[in-house]
C-alpha cells in the first residue's frame, strides 16, 4: 500500500509529464523550472517535498539545484534531506555513500554520532558487512569518549553547585583551570603537574 501511494503521488506530479517528453525537452523544462526559484527557495522546496514524502520530486529538485547553481553549496539541511530522499526511495547504497560524504566533510552543524549509526545501518542493509562493522566500531569508541566528557561535565556541575563562587577555593581552581586550558600539556606537562600538586596540597579536603 505504501509503494502504491508513492507511485500514485509520482504519477500525479509533474514527473509524469516530464517522463513523457523527449530528453531534450525534459532538460529544457527542468532548467526553466529550476531557474524560476532562487537558490534558497529551491532548497526550501526540496525540504517540503521530503516532509510531504514526495521523495522522487526531492531527488529531482536536488539534481536541478546542483545543475542550476553549480557554484553554490547546498545547506547541510538540504544535503541531509537529499540523503533521506535516497534512503526512503530505496536507494540505501547511495544514501550510505552520501551520508558518509557528509561525515567526511566534518561539518560541525551535523550530529556525527547519530549520522554515523545511520550509515552503519544503511551499509549493513546494503550488504556491505565489513564497512558496517567499521562504522559500528567507530560509533562505540566515540560514545565512550563522550561518556568520559559527560562524567567530567557532571563533576564540574556538582562542584559549582556546592562551592561558594566567591571563595578562595573557587578563585584558585579557576586560575588552575585557565592554565590547563591555555597551555599545551604535551609541552608544559612538568609545570602543569607541579601546579596541580601545589593546588592539591593547599586545598586538601576542599
Amino acid at each position: 500500500k505504501r509503494m502504491q501511494q508513492l507511485d500514485i503521488a509520482f504519477l500525479e506530479s509533474r514527473c509524469g509529464e516530464i517522463l513523457a517528453m523527449d530528453t531534450s525537452s525534459q532538460y529544457d523544462l527542468v532548467k526553466e523550472e529550476g531557474l524560476q526559484y532562487s537558490f534558497d527557495e529551491a532548497q526550501e522546496i526540496i525540504t517540503t517535498h521530503v516532509e510531504n514524502e514526495n521523495f522522487n520530486e526531492a531527488l529531482m529538485g536536488y539534481s536541478n539545484l546542483l545543475a542550476n547553481y553549480p557554484d553554490q553549496k547546498p545547506a547541510i539541511y538540504t544535503q541531509l534531506n537529499y540523503g533521506l530522499a535516497l534512503q526512503y526511495s530505496g536507494q540505501v547504497e547511495a544514501a550510505a555513500r552520501h551520508f558518509s560524504k557528509i561525515l567526511a566533510s566534518d561539518d560541525l552543524s551535523v550530529e556525527p554520532l547519530s549520522l554515523q549509526l545511520e550509515v552503519a545501518d544503511l551499509l549493513l542493509a546494503s550488504g556491505n558487512i565489513t564497512a558496517a562493522e567499521s562504522y559500528y566500531g567507530n560509533f562505540i569508541l566515540a560514545r565512550k569518549s563522550i561518556e568520559a566528557e559527560r562524567t567530567w561535565a557532571e563533576d564540574q556541575l556538582e562542584f559549582l553547585r556546592t562551592v561558594d563562587h566567591d571563595s578562595e577555593d573557587m578563585l584558585a581552581y579557576t586560575i588552575l583551570l585557565r592554565d590547563f586550558l591555555t597551555y599545551d600539556y604535551r609541552i608544559h606537562s612538568v609545570a602543569l603537574n607541579e601546579k596541580l600538586n601545589i593546588f592539591a596540597m593547599e586545598h586538601t579536603g576542599s
